[in-house]
């Protein structure tokens, strides 16, 4: 009985302890005070006659959602789209995957800009995200604008349209 103790314990704490692991997509993040202050900042900066999106995490999505609910829907060719990208297999979610992994580059947010007929996008990137340093470093070379939350635990850069 004293073995298979031992062995269970051992078990779950090797289970339970965070990997760095390339195939384990999902490490159990969950919303921090660093995503309900990017989602307060967002909302709170933003002019009210400004339309913007927000290339986001669902994680900072769900801040979003907890403190302002479902409020902004635009429509779009499409059909309807959420103001934070949401991984329901929307174009706004894919933006922000492409953004991550295939390079920093201001045409794709630019065609998201105009997909939702909006003048203003928020790209926001945690720390944790694998690679994080190189792609705040791309993005910092096309936004208009950054700001750092938390001593750098998120990053929120933003876009305007040139009009």
């Amino acid at each position: 009985i004293i073995v298979l103790i031992a062995t269970f314990l051992t078990g779950s704490l090797y289970l339970l302890y965070p990997q760095k692991n390339p195939k384990v997509y999902f490490r159990g993040y969950n919303v921090s005070a660093a995503d309900i202050e990017a989602a307060k900042f967002i909302h709170s900066s933003t002019p009210s006659s400004t339309r913007y999106i927000v290339l986001s995490s669902i994680i900072t999505a769900a801040a979003a959602i907890d403190q302002y609910s479902f409020s902004t829907y635009y429509d779009t060719d499409q059909g309807k789209i959420f103001y934070y990208s949401i991984p329901s297999g929307g174009p706004l979610y894919q933006t922000y995957l492409s953004l991550l992994y295939h390079g920093q580059k201001k045409e794709k947010i630019e065609a998201a800009l105009d997909l939702t007929k909006t003048t203003r996008a928020y790209v926001v990137i945690p720390d944790y995200w694998d690679n994080a340093p190189a792609i705040i470093a791309g993005m910092q070379t096309i936004a208009d604008s950054e700001k750092i939350i938390q001593d750098g635990k998120m990053w929120v850069f933003t876009f305007d349209k040139k009009l």
